[in-house]
């Protein structure tokens, strides 16, 4: 059985809710998944997958996060790893999901696979879920061939 991370950062229920939602829908397709918070999160190499979720308020990641990000870069390059945020206060204007620069830099560098943004006035468990059975599909195929 394929272990998954789910580290997620910040003070917003609604990240915690979309990690946890991603967690449930892995688990129904097969998978070992931990969810823990960023500052408290094993190191990546213990793990087949990584997803890392912060909200994302007034253009920033929680630091918990982009320090996460940095300090596991080696190991989440060797790995399947997705992002996710979530809206929070200050997010809004014409581009709320726009990604940070250091996360920006960090996709590029690391390879990450796309980035999902949720909206907590909207129905995150099901969006989460969706991506979710995307990301099983996609680790699936990866793990298979590697």
């Amino acid at each position: 059985m394929e272990k998954v991370l789910i580290a997620y950062s910040g003070r917003m229920s609604a990240t915690l809710e979309v990690a946890d939602a991603i967690a449930r829908q892995l688990v129904q397709r097969g998978f070992a998944v931990d969810v823990r918070a960023t500052c408290a999160a094993k190191d990546a190499w213990q793990y087949d997958a990584v997803i890392v979720g912060s909200p994302v308020s007034a253009g920033h990641w929680d630091k918990d996060a982009v320090h996460y990000l940095r300090a596991q870069a080696p190991d989440l390059a060797e790995r399947p790893t997705w992002l996710f945020q979530c809206a929070g206060a200050g997010s809004s204007g014409p581009y709320p999901y726009r990604l940070p620069r250091p996360v920006i830099q960090f996709c590029y560098e690391a390879g990450a696979h796309d980035v999902a943004s949720f909206e907590p006035d909207h129905d995150v468990a099901d969006q989460a879920a969706t991506w979710a059975d995307g990301i099983a599909d996609q680790l699936s195929r990866e793990l298979i061939t590697a």
